[in-house]
């Protein structure tokens, strides 16, 4: 091996435990990270606002056709008419 490549090897050792002590290699994987759980964040909350929009659709549409959207919610018309309500 020649000096000239263990110097420069040497270097590089010495310049990568620097960054990693200053915590740039984590910083940089750590946004990685970040950035992945936004964009899965965002995926999610795109996922739930369509659900949002597809049970107001379906709520709109059974409500038209003068369907009961579930036992409960007959339940609660019945005993409130049944109450004098």
């Amino acid at each position: 091996m020649s000096a000239n490549v263990y110097y420069n090897w040497l270097k590089e050792f010495m310049e990568a435990g620097k960054a990693r002590l200053k915590g740039e290699a984590v910083a940089r994987r750590d946004q990685r990270e970040v950035e992945s759980y936004r964009r899965q964040n965002e995926e999610l909350r795109q996922t739930v606002a369509d659900l949002m929009l597809e049970v107001r659709t379906l709520k709109k549409s059974s409500e038209a056709q003068g369907e009961a959207l579930c036992p409960a919610h007959v339940r609660a018309e019945a005993g409130s008419a049944a109450a004098g309500g």
